[in-house]
């Protein structure tokens, strides 16, 4: 939506608010999957020190630079009775670069701002999840909890190196090169183990008793 008004602000002759709408919609379009009310959460815990340094070019825009032509862009598509969940999510976009920008004195530079954002969105090495499945699975191997703990671990974003990490700590070291579903295999084997023995002990318990 973003990139069709920037072609046409370029297609007008107006280069400039054209790149700065299109440099925009290139940070949106590197998360797809995120949406306004992730980026606004991000927002908020960017320290302002972040976006602060001025750029090296005099000609850099500022975010006041760019809001006049998302507002155009929000009556246009307001006047347009286009889906409510666009109009809506354009707005929240515009106040979130509005915050902080009393005035275009104190206004923050587009730039860094967008650096600022997709670094706040960028996925980091999920340290705490591997943590968290690790202990997890720890706690319930033998038990019937086991079987959703794991399919948890399968059906995760966690990568095959993340899986490989969590077998080495579940079961014990093994190679690096391992396959995700080998990781896998290695984590249910001491839960196996430990069912294989219980049932070996009931039965002979049961034998014992008659």
């Amino acid at each position: 939506m973003i990139s069709a008004y920037a072609r046409g602000l370029e297609l007008a002759g107006a280069a400039k608010p054209s790149a700065h709408l299109h440099s925009l919609a290139k940070l949106l379009g590197e998360f797809p999957g995120r949406t306004m009310a992730d980026l606004l959460e991000c927002d908020r815990y960017i320290p302002q020190e972040r976006e602060a340094p001025r750029p090296p070019f005099i000609d850099e825009p500022t975010v006041v630079d760019v809001i006049p032509h998302l507002e155009a862009l929000e009556r246009i598509l307001k006047a347009g009775r286009a889906r409510a969940a666009q109009t809506t999510d354009l707005g929240l976009l515009i106040d979130l670069l509005r915050r902080g920008n009393g005035s275009e004195i104190d206004s923050r530079y587009l730039s860094p701002m967008l650096n600022a954002l997709r670094q706040a969105l960028a996925p980091q090495k999920p340290a705490k999840l591997i943590r968290e499945f690790i202990d997890r699975l720890r706690a319930e191997t033998g038990t019937d909890q086991f079987e959703k703990v794991l399919s948890e671990l399968a059906n995760s974003e966690l990568t095959k190196e993340d899986l490989v990490e969590v077998a080495s700590a579940v079961y014990g070291r093994i190679p690096k090169r391992t396959s995700r579903k080998a990781a896998l295999n290695y984590i249910r084997k001491p839960h196996d183990a430990y069912m294989s023995a219980k049932r070996g002990i009931d039965a002979t318990g049961g034998r014992s008793a008659a």
